[in-house]
């Protein structure tokens, strides 16, 4: 992964936080585990190693609701790519 792709910080929906990190399960093509932020007109912020900053707009109909338990996680909707851009962007898997 190039630098250019390496995520540093997010903006996690505050229902969601339960501990001092971003988990994102890299074996687990379906779920998420972490919630993000859709602070931003369904959008959050973020930013990356090489300095760089910006913000997704989110299409991911459960993360629009916020249908998520924040201790086991929630599908992703099959129809949004959201999960795999994230997917490919974190520099740790759980």
């Amino acid at each position: 992964m190039s630098t250019t792709m390496a995520l540093v910080f997010i903006e996690e929906n505050p229902a969601s936080i339960n501990d001092g990190y971003w988990v994102q399960n890299l074996d687990q093509p379906t779920d998420w585990v972490d919630d993000p932020a859709v602070y931003h007109d369904k959008a959050g912020a973020m930013s990356f190693a090489d300095g760089h900053a910006l913000i997704r707009q989110w299409t991911d109909k459960n993360i629009l609701a916020g249908e998520f338990n924040s201790y086991m996680g929630f599908a992703a909707d099959p129809t949004s790519p959201d999960l795999a851009w994230m997917q490919a962007r974190v520099t740790v898997g759980q």
